[in-house]
């Protein structure tokens, strides 16, 4: 993961299951791989990353971030890397990309949001640094 990147805000802690998870945004995968942020909703779009498991400020249009592991983003960097992707992804890489990204997706996400969850979590208010979960 690209270490240089400026501007991007630390990691956000939160506690799941007494277990602590750091939390970053999808800009920070952006740079992690390289790309923009539009590309990152476009490739969720496409179905080539998985959606934000969590969300912070979700009433608020102009405050909402999506989040999502830190070790998934690290994945998905390194996967990039593998999967040698330029200015484009081409076509013959999309099934590589989305068999890796969705075995990240089943061992850094998956076990942190509980069976039957549908759809991302909405964060409480974060205190310096930490966030609560709502109970499964």
């Amino acid at each position: 993961m690209q270490t240089d990147v400026r501007n991007l805000r630390h990691p956000i802690r939160v506690t799941i299951d007494d277990e602590t998870v750091e939390l970053v945004t999808s800009g920070y995968l952006a740079a992690a791989v390289g790309r923009t942020p539009r590309t990152i909703r476009n490739w969720r779009a496409l179905n080539l990353l998985p959606p934000a498991p969590f969300v912070l400020h979700f009433k608020s249009f102009s405050r909402r971030r999506w989040l999502y592991p830190l070790d998934f983003v690290d994945a998905v960097a390194e996967i990039a890397a593998v999967c040698e992707i330029g200015r484009r992804m081409r076509r013959d890489r999309w099934l590589q990309w989305e068999q890796m990204v969705d075995e990240a997706e089943e061992q850094f996400i998956s076990p942190l949001l509980g069976s039957g969850v549908t759809g991302p979590i909405h964060l409480r208010s974060l205190h310096r640094g930490s966030a609560g979960l709502p109970k499964h």
